[in-house]
């Protein structure tokens, strides 16, 4: 059948997602006119006035009003124009008259939407669609359903080799042109948080990527981006302004970098980034245009979301626990460790970090390169920076520099160290450890005993591997 008009129903959701895919696949095909809806269900049933509920409509319109123009770019790019509107009130009631006043012959919604308080496309409301409305509708299914004889290795696998890149990458990215001046990138990535920025032309199109590693071996960065962001305005201004006049982005970037294409699987994502020894991926379409970034957190954060669904665990991963995958070569310093012992200890790993344990072995803290440079300032103990930069042992150091550092009189590991340390047993599934990790945003995890004893730690690295090796299965 070849139809004109075409109304989705699009939340934000997974489901929505890939309901919109499906859409807009077949207004390109069938050189129909594409309208998205929104509909904003929970709104204030009893409020106190008002304004409470205008100020819920202008909040929960700016967040579908984002939602569509990534949608509508989405179908721009397959050459499709989309339309979007928004409305309030009941989901269902307003996709069937919308799509009866439009004269609409096809509605396509997810079966499953946002988990969260805004528009929930249930299968109640997908049910009701289907009842009511006077033309075809296509409910696109966010999950294929686990039919009784399938072993368990389909469910979960099955929602992750479904799952695109598209569907977790972050859209919003800053990136910076090739000809902006050092300095001013370097402000960029301080600013906005980031460790790593693409670098398009003109058009969009990505040219390069500028990464801590660049500025530090060819900028001449004497600190890396997130050290920086420790320092006082005075100190970071000293820093910048130690960087080489008249350099730009196009003389210290990268220019052969690892991308990913929109719509590859997460899986492959993963194995691309464990491979490549990488953090994040830079997506973009088949013209090298970008259309975000995909990290190792967001694919943490979406298998640790999958796992958590009431689907079986394949073979592979079922059972497996943090105790698997944890390592037992972690650096660790007790807690009246001097400042010379700290130091060789946070720059032994490329964590940059290391634990510190009581007499009996518990973890009581962390000690990190970042919270060093806050405490110890690089104008008072100029020698910090080399030995943080360089990975430098201490005793490399010349006798003036172990002087200065050794300056910082009393400062041992307790009072360098950050307290409160989340901690995991041994027998903790890996979902459980990833979301640990997740949600205190923790880069390392301690595995300890039932007496609080260091046994080991996992990074967000020695998980994603762990993952992937699992995927893999056994080798013959």
């Amino acid at each position: 059948m070849l139809y004109r008009k075409i109304l989705v129903a699009f939340d934000g959701s997974p489901g929505s997602w890939k309901a919109l895919r499906k859409a807009i696949l077949l207004a390109r095909d069938q050189g129909a006119r594409l309208v998205a809806l929104s509909v904003v269900e929970h709104l204030p049933r009893f409020a106190a006035t008002v304004g409470e509920v205008e100020e819920e409509k202008e909040q929960q319109s700016a967040y579908f009003a984002k939602l569509q123009t990534e949608a509508v770019a989405l179908a721009r790019e397959q050459g499709v124009e989309l339309e979007a509107q928004t409305a309030f009130g009941h989901a269902a009631h307003h996709i069937v008259r919308f799509a009866q006043s439009l004269g609409c012959d096809l509605v396509v919604l997810g079966q499953v939407g946002h988990s969260g308080g805004w528009n929930v496309l249930l299968g109640s409301t997908a049910d009701r669609v289907v009842d009511q409305a006077a033309c075809d509708v296509l409910v696109v299914r966010a999950v294929e359903a686990v039919q009784p004889d399938q072993t368990a290795r389909g469910s979960v696998e099955d929602i992750e080799a479904r799952l695109r890149v598209r569907e977790v990458m972050t859209r919003t990215v800053t990136s910076v042109r090739p000809d902006m001046p050092l300095r001013e990138a370097v402000e960029v990535l301080v600013s906005r948080n980031h460790r790593v920025v693409p670098v398009v032309d003109e058009g969009n199109h990505l040219v390069g990527i500028l990464t801590n590693g660049d500025l530090v071996e060819r900028g001449g960065l004497r600190l890396r981006v997130e050290l920086l962001r420790t320092l006082s305005p005075e100190l970071l201004a000293g820093e910048l302004k130690a960087l080489e006049e008249g350099r730009t982005v196009a003389d210290v970037m990268t220019r052969e970098v690892v991308s990913i294409s929109p719509e590859a699987t997460l899986d492959e994502a993963a194995h691309l980034m464990v491979a490549r020894h990488l953090k994040r991926l830079p997506v973009v379409d088949s013209k090298g245009v970008l259309l975000g970034m995909v990290s190792r957190l967001d694919l943490l954060r979406t298998r640790s979301e999958a796992r958590s669904q009431p689907v079986a665990e394949p073979p592979a991963t079922q059972g497996k626990t943090i105790g698997e995958v944890m390592r037992t070569d972690v650096p660790t310093i007790r807690q009246g460790a001097p400042l010379a012992e700290i130091l060789d200890a946070v720059v032994s790993t490329r964590l940059n970090r290391a634990l510190v344990v009581d007499e009996a072995g518990r973890v009581v803290g962390i000690v990190t390169d970042a919270e060093l440079v806050r405490r110890l300032s690089p104008r008072d103990h100029p020698s910090l920076g080399q030995v943080l930069m360089s990975r430098l042992p201490f005793a490399a150091l010349s006798l003036e520099q172990r002087r200065d550092l050794e300056r910082a009189v009393g400062m041992t590991a307790r009072q360098l160290m950050l307290p409160n340390v989340p901690t995991v047993s041994p027998e903790t599934p890996i979902a459980d450890a990833i979301a640990t990790m997740l949600r205190e945003q923790r880069k390392l995890l301690p595995v300890v005993d039932q007496a609080e004893r260091l046994l080991g730690a996992a990074d967000r690295a020695d998980l994603l591997r762990f993952l992937v090796r699992s995927e893999e299965g056994p080798k013959a």
